[in-house]
C-alpha cells in the first residue's frame, strides 16, 4: 500500500507543479500581451500626431507656395521696372540741372525695393528649409513608428502562438 500511495503522491505532485508552472507561464504570456497592447496604443497614438502633423506642413507648404508665387511676381515686377528704367535716362541741361531729380528719386526708390525684395528672399529661403528640415523629420519618425509597429505585431502574433501551444498542452 505505500507503494501505490507514494506513487499517487508523486503523479499528484507532479499534476500540481505542472498545473503551476503552466499558470505562470499563462500569466507571463498575460504580462506580454498587456505590455504588446499598451506598445499598439502608443505607436497608434503617435500615428494620429504623425497624420495631423503632416496637414499641418501640407498647409504651411500650400501658404509657402501660394506667398513664394506673389513675392516672385513682385520681384519680376520690380526687375521690370529697374529694366525700363535705366531704358530711358533722363539728362539735364544748364538751364534745368534738378530736371532729373524726379528720375534720381525714383531708381533710389526702386533699389531699395530691390533690396527688400533680397532680404525677403532669403526669408523664403529659411523657410523652405524649415519646413524641407521638418517634412525630413516627420518622414523619419513616421518609418520609424512603422518599424516599430511592425514589430509590436510580430510580437503580437508570436505571441499568440505561444499561448495556442500552451493552451493544447
Amino acid at each position: 500500500a505505500s507503494v501505490q500511495g507514494s506513487t499517487t503522491k508523486s503523479r499528484t505532485t507532479l499534476i500540481l507543479e505542472t498545473v503551476a508552472d503552466l499558470k505562470s507561464q499563462l500569466d507571463s504570456l498575460d504580462t506580454e500581451e498587456t505590455a504588446i497592447a499598451a506598445d499598439a496604443k502608443i505607436i497608434a497614438e503617435e500615428e494620429r500626431r504623425y497624420i495631423a502633423t503632416d496637414e499641418l506642413i501640407k498647409g504651411a507648404v500650400a501658404n509657402y507656395n501660394r506667398e513664394y508665387r506673389a513675392f516672385q511676381v513682385e520681384n519680376q515686377r520690380n526687375a521690370n521696372e529697374i529694366s525700363a528704367h535705366n531704358q530711358a535716362p533722363c539728362t539735364t541741361t544748364q538751364d534745368k540741372p534738378n530736371a532729373c531729380d524726379w528720375y534720381e528719386a525714383r531708381a533710389n526708390r526702386l533699389n531699395t525695393e530691390k533690396y527688400q525684395l533680397a532680404d525677403r528672399h532669403k526669408t523664403f529661403e529659411l523657410r523652405h528649409k524649415g519646413l524641407t528640415d521638418r517634412r525630413a523629420e516627420l518622414t523619419a519618425a513616421t518609418v520609424a513608428s512603422f518599424h516599430r509597429k511592425k514589430e509590436n505585431n510580430y510580437r503580437s502574433i508570436e505571441l499568440a502562438g505561444r499561448a495556442n501551444g500552451q493552451m493544447q498542452r
